[in-house]
């Protein structure tokens, strides 16, 4: 059985603050900073985001922070947890 996801964490808007950082905007008018360095620090596909061009060059794609042709993406409920400090869904680990 899927499990029913609210809408509460719908990423709506996301703005790009300085390097590592995204302001993000959810459908229930809640909003915070994300701070991505740690993504960096992983390596792999993320090291792409040492070129700060790149990292600039994100777009929604519903409702999913996405890079690249969907390259990289972060999901909106990893997204809504760092920008709100709010418990993940308790269907998600973190």
């Amino acid at each position: 059985m899927t499990p029913v996801i609210d809408n509460y964490d719908d990423l709506v808007n996301a703005e790009y603050i300085e390097p590592f950082k995204i302001k993000c905007t959810f459908s229930n008018g809640k909003s915070g900073v994300v701070e991505m360095n740690h993504y960096y620090k992983k390596g792999g596909v993320f090291s792409k985001f040492a070129n700060i061009e790149y990292f600039k060059s994100f777009y929604i794609d519903n409702g999913v922070l996405s890079w690249g042709e969907g390259e990289i993406d972060l999901a909106p409920e990893t997204l809504y947890h760092a920008a709100t400090g709010e418990p993940f869904p308790e269907w998600m680990e973190p």
